[in-house]
C-alpha cells in the first residue's frame, strides 16, 4: 500500500515542479539557455525584436515530419515560405516552434499578441495528423488536460519539452495527455503521437459532463 501511495505521489508532483523551476510571474515568460519550444506568439515576438537576426529557428512540418527553418532570418523565412507550399500558414498558431537562445531572457507577457487572433478562431486551428505533431500550450488549453479536448484524437504517446532541464517529460505512467495543463505552461510546447489524422475539440469537452465513464475491463 505504501509503495502505491509514493508512486502516486511522485505521479502528482513531477510536471508541477516546472512551475517551481520556471518562476514564470503571471506577467512573465522566460526563455532558457539551449532549446525551447514556444508558441507562435513567443515566436512573433522574438522575430520583431530582430532576435532571429543571427539566431536559430526550426519548425516540423507535421505532414512531412520534416523540420524547416535554419540560422538567420532571411534563411528561416524562406525556408518557412518552403513549408507554406503543403502545410496551410494559416494553421501555423497551433504549432510548436524550436528555438535556440545563448541566454535566458524574460519577456512580459503583455508585449505579446497572446494568441495572435480570436480565441474561438484558434479553437477551430488544432487539426493533428497522423505521427507525431509539436504543438503550443495556448491559453484555450490552459486548467485542462488534453483528453478532455482530444475530440477524435487516438493518442499514442505524449511528452511536455522541459526547457529548464532540456528534456522531454512525462509525469504519468497514463501519459502526459492525462496532466492538467498550469498557466506557467503556456507559451511552451508539447510533442503528441496520434494514430490517424485529427481534430481537437475545445467546444464538447469531456471533463464537461454528459456521459458517465465507462466501467473499468
Amino acid at each position: 500500500m505504501k509503495k502505491i501511495i509514493i508512486i502516486c505521489l511522485l505521479a502528482f508532483l513531477a510536471i508541477p515542479v516546472f512551475a517551481q523551476q520556471v518562476g514564470n510571474a503571471p506577467s512573465e515568460f522566460k526563455i532558457f539557455k539551449g532549446w525551447n519550444l514556444v508558441t507562435y506568439p513567443v515566436f512573433g515576438y522574438l522575430y520583431q525584436k530582430d532576435f532571429f537576426k543571427n539566431g536559430i529557428l526550426y519548425v516540423l512540418n507535421p505532414i512531412d515530419k520534416q523540420y524547416y527553418g535554419g540560422k538567420g532570418a532571411k534563411n528561416i523565412q524562406e525556408r518557412i515560405n518552403v513549408m507554406s507550399q503543403s502545410y496551410d500558414d494559416d494553421h501555423f498558431p497551433m504549432l510548436g516552434f524550436w528555438i535556440y537562445s545563448e541566454k535566458g531572457l524574460d519577456i512580459q507577457r503583455a508585449e505579446m499578441q497572446d494568441e495572435g487572433q480570436d480565441q474561438n478562431s484558434l479553437k477551430q486551428l488544432y487539426g493533428l495528423y497522423s505521427g507525431w505533431n509539436l504543438i503550443g500550450i495556448s491559453s484555450v488549453m490552459v486548467g485542462q488536460k488534453i483528453v478532455d479536448f482530444k475530440g477524435d484524437c487516438d493518442i499514442k504517446s505524449s511528452y511536455f519539452f522541459n526547457p529548464v532541464n532540456q528534456s522531454w517529460e512525462s509525469s504519468r505512467s497514463d501519459g502526459f495527455e492525462n496532466e492538467l495543463l498550469e498557466d506557467s505552461m503556456k507559451g511552451y510546447g508539447i510533442a503528441i503521437n496520434v494514430g490517424k489524422d485529427c481534430q481537437f475539440d475545445f467546444e464538447n469537452n469531456s471533463n464537461s459532463g454528459g456521459t458517465p465513464p465507462a466501467l473499468p475491463n
